[in-house]
């Protein structure tokens, strides 16, 4: 829905408060929480990043919503809930077309 609504007002990228996105990153129709990283060559699209999650470079997340994994890490999915996988320090979640 965020990204929905971003693209409706023609933007590509919303990221909140500390949220960094290095020079020679490739990142579009995101949503970046607080605190993001994404460092020079790391590619995003069509993603939600939470709070604190840093994308090193050279990593790929695309249809993803990502979270720190110590989040969910002692945590049982549930029922309803799509599945996830860890990346690292991130708990990513393919995120459906």
């Amino acid at each position: 829905t965020s990204i929905a609504l971003m693209r409706a007002e023609n933007r590509t990228v919303e990221a909140g408060d500390g949220s960094r996105v290095d020079e020679g990153a490739d990142v579009a129709d995101a949503v970046l929480w607080e605190n993001v990283l994404i460092e020079r060559g790391a590619r995003v699209s069509r993603a939600v990043l939470g709070a604190n999650v840093r994308i090193g470079s050279g990593e790929v997340f695309e249809d993803a919503a990502v979270v720190r994994d110590e989040l969910v890490a002692d945590s049982a999915r549930p029922p309803k809930a799509l599945a996830g996988e860890r990346r690292g320090e991130n708990f990513v979640v393919k995120l459906p077309r």
